[in-house]
């Protein structure tokens, strides 16, 4: 069943990736900080799109966002380590020292956020309040994916 704020997130999850295509949103490279995205600080569950409960941590240290994913909703076992950092004025997602990804514009809370040296579409992310944010992935030929990412804590 759908529900009126699933309707207006889609709504606004389409309006956001529109604007963002044109290029008629995007944030100057030199206006770009970290304090951007500092509203992920904190832990995360996610859900949706046809995967199991997964879960995140994101640390902001004034240098780096880092991204960090964990096996359980314990955190005590740390996965794979991602960080977003400024370069050149842009914010970039490395991994394992890689420039993966760039966000190529930043509307209020929500992120537009390109592959780097990838074929693959890039994906949104948009905040629906202080705990709560779902991630778009558009695919190639079929639907975007969909999940929802929840705070398990009060974060920053």
């Amino acid at each position: 069943m759908t529900t009126k704020r699933s309707v207006r997130v889609g709504w606004i999850a389409c309006g956001l990736v529109a604007a963002m295509g044109t290029g008629a949103l995007e944030t100057s490279a030199q206006s770009q900080s970290l304090e951007d995205i500092a509203w992920l600080e904190g832990r995360w569950v996610g859900s949706g799109g046809g995967f199991d409960a997964f879960y995140e941590s994101f640390t902001l240290d004034g240098s780096a966002l880092r991204q960090r994913e964990h096996p359980d909703s314990t955190f005590r076992t740390a996965g794979s380590l991602s960080e977003w950092r400024l370069s050149e004025g842009r914010i970039v997602k490395y991994s394992e020292g890689e420039a993966v990804s760039e966000i190529t514009a930043i509307v209020g809370d929500s992120l537009r956020i390109e592959r780097l040296n990838s074929d693959r579409p890039g994906y949104s992310w948009v905040r629906r309040g202080p705990d709560e944010w779902v991630a778009i992935l558009e695919r190639q030929g079929d639907d975007p994916v969909r999940y929802v990412m929840r705070r398990l804590d009060s974060g920053a």
